[in-house]
């Protein structure tokens, strides 16, 4: 299974000391925006040598923006602004035979991500 696969792939050199998930956190603890530059998932470096169909429609939605691999994959998904319009990308998706849907983040307290003024993580 895929899953096990790619935790199996998983060696001492893939860790990192916890900074960069740190940071995400001091972030969602000051209600921020979270910034392509803050998700950082070490099984997009192990895809390609684990299930290489998954890598090549990773690399093409790469290709069509700043893509993330959720989890262990195969999902990935997209960061987007409340501005940015999500259906060119969504067609560019499907385009590429790739099942896409649009969705939006809940906060803390229920409502969709913006919606909010308290910090949408616990202290």
């Amino acid at each position: 299974d895929k899953t096990a696969r790619m935790y199996g792939a998983i060696r001492p050199g893939h860790f990192s000391d916890g900074t960069q998930t740190s940071q995400l956190v001091e972030r969602l603890t000051r209600a921020e925006t979270v910034r392509d530059i803050d998700v950082v998932n070490v099984f997009e470096r192990l895809l390609p040598d684990v299930d290489e169909n998954a890598a090549q429609a990773f690399s093409a939605a790469r290709a069509a923006g700043s893509a993330h691999l959720a989890g262990s994959g195969p999902a990935f998904f997209f960061l987007l602004s409340e501005d940015e319009p999500a259906a060119e990308l969504v067609e560019q998706m499907h385009g590429l035979g790739l099942r896409a849907v649009e969705t939006q983040t809940i906060g803390a307290t229920g409502g969709a991500a913006g919606a909010q003024e308290e910090t949408p993580w616990p202290k």
